[in-house]
């Protein structure tokens, strides 16, 4: 839904709590420890940074993903 919009802090914003309402939607037992999404306008990129933990277990891990 995001690839053909600009890229602004609204845009950040609200793809964050995106990303933070569906994760609690989906995946219940996730806790997010850190998000964070950042642009980068002059490559037209979007990244993605998110530290969390499993519920109930000793689960913490990293996931970063770049949108091009």
């Amino acid at each position: 839904a995001f690839i053909f919009q600009q890229i602004t802090d609204n845009n950040l914003d609200f793809l964050k709590e995106k990303i933070e309402n569906d994760l609690e939607e989906y995946f219940p037992n996730v806790s997010i420890i850190n998000l964070e999404v950042n642009a980068f306008e002059d490559t037209n990129t979007i990244n993605t940074k998110l530290e969390y933990s499993v519920n109930q277990t000793n689960i913490v891990d990293t996931v970063e993903m770049n949108f091009e």
